[in-house]
């Protein structure tokens, strides 16, 4: 509950110093993933917080990509399944996002593109 209630702080931080473009590696729906995944539920401040979040798009990555070791990383075999929670979870919430896949400056490629027909959205 500790990380979950820095995470937010910062999230709220981070929009407050109103930057005109700003990229989250982490926020609140990786957090509620991983509180269903561990917990099997989920703390109110974070529901809430996903509730009055203001709007962002999300590059959804594809789990196409070789597995590389990291010592931070885990569930390499149950990657396809998280994919599908975190692509439910962004659709339930009705959360704007875009499906990121391809190797390597085809990737990036694809995320630049998707990141560029937000903004002209």
């Amino acid at each position: 509950e500790h990380i979950t209630h820095e995470q937010i702080q910062r999230e709220i931080d981070f929009i407050a110093s109103m930057p005109r473009v700003g990229i989250l590696d982490t926020d609140g729906i990786v957090l509620r993933v991983w509180w269903e995944e561990r917990f099997s539920r989920v703390p109110n401040e974070l529901e809430d917080h996903l509730a009055l979040q203001s709007a962002r798009v999300y590059l959804l990555t594809k789990p196409d990509l070789p597995w590389q070791y990291d010592p931070r990383r885990e569930s390499q075999d149950d990657l396809d399944r998280l994919f599908d929670s975190y692509q439910s979870l962004l659709m339930r919430l009705q959360f704007d996002y875009a499906v990121v896949e391809g190797r390597g400056d085809s990737r990036v490629q694809c995320a630049l593109d998707h990141l560029k027909s937000s903004v002209t959205s």
